[in-house]
């Protein structure tokens, strides 16, 4: 054998029979499938809005009027960005009110995953409706709260742009249990959790946060729509839509938004 021939032969990479592999050969793994991105909160809410509006007929009660068919399809206000909300804006509360007071009692229910089935019940119980949820015969309302009136409070958070029109950041929209109506929705979407829907009429301005100081929102009375979302959420009710309802004539007194509830010790849930 040759001297070149050697040194040829000698430069040649080896083989790996195990891997069927040339040495020093980059090798490519075989191609994974792609994974699809999580959807944005934004694009699951208006995905949420879009099957509400396609098939009402699977949200038990959903029987809409020209009003809720407004708030459903027409332009939301424009204070909220609801590509960005990041849990920002949502049902907050039921604040609890002595009779004949004026000021907020120390006893509030945060609108929390875990307490949601006890503010339906508290709701419900004081004049809302709630259209296909099983009662649930171990879950009562508290009594230390019976003497108590309530109303529920969304808490609105302006996108940037809003801020800098309306020259506000954050404030409570709030309304009485009779203005609201809870639709439970369908699993066939989202198996995790059934898509509900609340619907809150006649929201008006209270005095905590910024919203007051703005005329604009805080003359007006406002119809709200929520999504619910899955249990991973804090807060799970966030607003889809937001409509102007008409004019509200002192938005600037709080004892206007104290509205009494009505104690009834047999709740609308699931009326026929």
């Amino acid at each position: 054998m040759s001297l070149l021939q050697t040194i040829r032969e000698s430069n040649q990479p080896e083989y790996d029979e195990s891997s069927g592999t040339v040495e020093g050969e980059d090798t490519v793994d075989e191609a994974q499938p792609a994974v699809p991105a999580p959807m944005s909160e934004g694009r699951i809410l208006r995905k949420m809005r879009h099957k509400l509006r396609r098939y009402p007929h699977l949200w038990v009660g959903s029987s809409f009027d020209i009003r809720d068919s407004t708030l459903l399809f027409g332009p939301s206000a424009d204070f909220i960005d609801y590509s960005r909300l990041n849990g920002s804006c949502h049902l907050a509360k039921i604040c609890h009110y002595k009779a004949g007071e004026d000021h907020i009692a120390e006893t509030q229910t945060f609108w929390t995953s875990e307490n949601n089935a006890l503010c339906n019940l508290m709701i419900s119980t004081c004049g809302a409706t709630a259209y296909g949820f099983p009662r649930l015969i171990w879950l009562k309302y508290p009594d230390e709260l019976k003497e108590y009136h309530i109303r529920v409070d969304i808490k609105i958070m302006l996108s940037t742009i809003a801020m800098t029109r309306y020259n506000v950041s954050w404030g409570i929209l709030s309304t009485r249990p009779d203005k609201i109506r809870i639709l439970h929705g369908p699993k066939i979407f989202s198996p995790k959790h059934s898509w509900d829907a609340m619907i809150l009429r006649d929201c008006t301005v209270t005095a905590e946060g910024e919203l007051r100081k703005s005329p604009e929102i805080a003359t007006r009375r406002w119809d709200v729509l929520l999504m619910k979302m899955g249990w991973n959420y804090s807060y799970p009710w966030l607003p889809v839509s937001i409509q102007d309802a008409g004019p509200f004539v002192d938005p600037t007194t709080e004892t206007t938004r104290c509205f009494p509830g009505i104690f009834n010790p047999h709740p609308t849930i699931n009326p026929q």
